[in-house]
């Protein structure tokens, strides 16, 4: 079986291209191999002569295919969308640059769960595979995991799209909130709280994170400890499998309201150069 240090130790990395997605079971590898490298070499594909074509490979479904030029395999990559129309059923190829540094195909299994009480898991799943197209789903589990497979790309936007779903659904639930403490305090407004504290401060602001990457800004990045104390702010973690969700407040008990939503501000910057 292939692998790709054939690619490494061939010099040919930057007129490589990492094709995944490839039906697995349906046609003999020799004769998928052809398919690969017929599709490839198809002008109308941006393809051009194919000097390579490495399948099967230690990655299930991924291919490695060399041309003899680089503009060939820039070309390709700029064609968005790549079907393998030769099969029974088209098959949707998901092409990336070759890189040592990243993984072509990866397998992940997620646990959804953390989703359950606030909508349909089967309906999110649903959303997902029309959503990224390129991802392999298995069936749903009664306890809510289920396994994906895909190119590292796609399973990075399935990430960041489950981290926006996530921190909407907590938007919401802020929202559905603020009616009833509007009309608590409509009601008594004779008679305000004793504390001084304003309702938002003691709520605090919320922060939705991947669980990688909150460790990661943890425990390798002075930023997270440094901007707590320099904002003079508490931070309550909730780690729930892969997301964790920080509840940023003040430690001086509202005298700089403005010191959650700077560290929260800060603390999306900070995320943003690391995904």
């Amino acid at each position: 079986m292939a692998s790709v240090l054939k690619v490494k130790e061939s010099k040919a990395s930057e007129r490589t291209i990492v094709v995944a997605g490839l039906p697995v079971g349906s046609v003999t590898d020799q004769s998928l191999t052809v398919l690969v490298k017929s599709h490839f070499q198809d002008i109308e594909n941006g393809g051009g002569v194919v000097e390579d074509v490495i399948y099967p490979t230690r990655t299930k479904g991924v291919a490695y295919v060399t041309f003899k030029e680089k503009k060939v395999a820039e070309n390709v990559i700029r064609k968005k969308k790549h079907y393998l129309a030769e099969m029974v059923r088209p098959a949707q190829l998901t092409i990336s640059h070759f890189s040592e540094k990243v993984f072509s195909s990866v397998n992940a299994v997620l646990d959804l769960s953390v989703f359950r009480s606030q909508i349909g898991l089967r309906s999110l799943v649903m959303d997902l595979k029309r959503e990224i197209p390129a991802l392999c789903f298995s069936p749903l589990e009664a306890n809510g995991r289920i396994s994906i497979q895909g190119s590292f790309l796609a399973i990075k936007k399935l990430k960041e799209s489950l981290l926006l779903k996530a921190s909407s659904l907590l938007e919401k639930n802020r929202n559905r909130q603020s009616p009833r403490e509007s009309t608590w305090k409509s009601s008594h407004s004779l008679k305000p709280p004793r504390s001084s504290t304003p309702e938002t401060m003691r709520r605090g602001e919320r922060l939705v994170l991947d669980t990688d990457i909150f460790l990661y800004l943890k425990k390798t990045s002075g930023f997270y400890e440094s901007t707590l104390k320099k904002f003079h702010a508490l931070c309550e973690e909730t780690v729930d499998g892969e997301i964790t969700t920080l509840c940023i407040r003040n430690a001086e008990g509202g005298s700089q309201p403005n010191n959650e939503k700077q560290g929260k501000k800060l603390g999306f910057e900070e995320v943003k150069t690391l995904v």
